[in-house]
C-alpha cells in the first residue's frame, strides 16, 4: 500500500517507531523480513516521526522558540528515516521530547481547538 494512502498503522511487525529499528534479520527487535517489509517499514516509521516533528514545532512556537526541544533531534543514526530522534539501533538509542508537562499540555490544547473542539 502506497504509504500516502495510509490512515491508521499497527506497527508490530514495522517495530514501534520508538524502537528505532533499523535492522533486516530475524534477531529479536530488528524487523523481521519473513513477515514484514523492511523497505515499507521505513517509510512508515519515518511518517511518524515526519509527525512527531511537526509536533516539536509546535512545541517550539509556544515555547517563542526554544531551542532545547531540538535536544530531542540530535541522534544521528539512520537520520533520513529516524530524524535524529535515534542516536543508535534499539530502544536505547531513542531520543524523546524535550518539553514540560505543562508545555505539553498547552500544545495539546492548542491542537484541540484548531480542530475546533472548544
Amino acid at each position: 500500500t502506497d504509504v500516502e494512502l495510509v490512515k491508521n498503522m499497527h506497527f508490530t511487525n514495522c517495530r514501534k517507531p520508538w524502537n528505532c529499528a533499523g535492522k533486516s534479520s530475524t534477531a529479536k527487535g530488528n524487523i523481521d523480513p519473513r513477515t514484514a517489509n523492511y523497505d515499507h517499514c521505513m517509510r512508515v516509521v519515518r511518517k511518524w516521526h515526519e509527525a512527531r516533528s511537526d509536533l516539536e514545532e509546535k512545541i517550539m512556537n509556544v515555547t517563542g522558540g526554544d531551542e532545547k526541544v531540538l535536544e530531542g533531534r540530535s541522534g544521528g543514526y539512520n537520520k533520513d528515516v529516524f530524524m535524529g530522534h535515534c542516536t543508535e539501533d534499539g530502544q536505547d538509542g531513542y531520543l524523546p521530547i524535550v518539553a514540560s508537562k505543562e508545555v505539553m499540555a498547552k500544545v495539546a490544547r492548542e491542537i484541540w481547538d484548531a480542530w475546533g473542539n472548544k
